[in-house]
């Protein structure tokens, strides 16, 4: 693997794989993923370069950056490579990085996740869940979820709900 790569716990691999940590594991046995044993952590840790390669993803220097961050457990940079993933048409493993990120209290994340959940980008549509997730944001102060909330409730007062 190139210098410019990054290597992450199996916990953040299956998150951004969109698998069981078990499966990296296999993937791993199989040669599928490149791992090395990190010994001042005490866990085998896996490429990011050969996940983005597994996955059929170009490399990008920015993103490769965020992985460590990500590892660390750093929702924003979670969320980068999420956006990087749906910018890439990989829908279900941005959805499982936004995911991860909104549930660690990123409001970005938060109005990212409604959309998903709204559009049905990368998981099966879910009203409540998108509105649930699109509160969450406005409730952490996110201008642009609390605006879409204002113009949702402007939208359903004139219809007399």
């Amino acid at each position: 693997m190139d210098s410019q790569d990054a290597w992450i716990g199996a916990q953040t691999a299956s998150t951004i794989m969109n698998i069981t940590r078990q499966y990296c594991y296999k993937l791993s046995d199989e040669k599928a993923l490149a791992t090395r044993q990190d010994e001042q952590k005490k866990r085998l840790c896996f490429s990011f370069l050969s996940i983005l390669e597994f996955l059929k993803t170009p490399p990008d220097a920015e993103i490769i950056s965020m992985a460590d961050a990500a590892d660390s457990g750093y929702a924003y940079a979670m969320l980068e490579i999420g956006l990087f993933f749906l910018s890439n048409d990989l829908k279900k493993n941005a959805f499982s990085c936004i995911q991860y990120a909104a549930e660690k209290g990123n409001p970005d994340a938060m109005d990212w996740l409604s959309k998903c959940y709204l559009e049905g980008i990368g998981v099966p549509e879910n009203i409540a869940l998108g509105l649930r997730w699109l509160g969450d944001a406005a409730a952490h102060g996110h201008v642009i979820a609390t605006k879409k909330l204002e113009a949702l409730n402007r939208e359903l007062g004139a219809k007399g709900h």
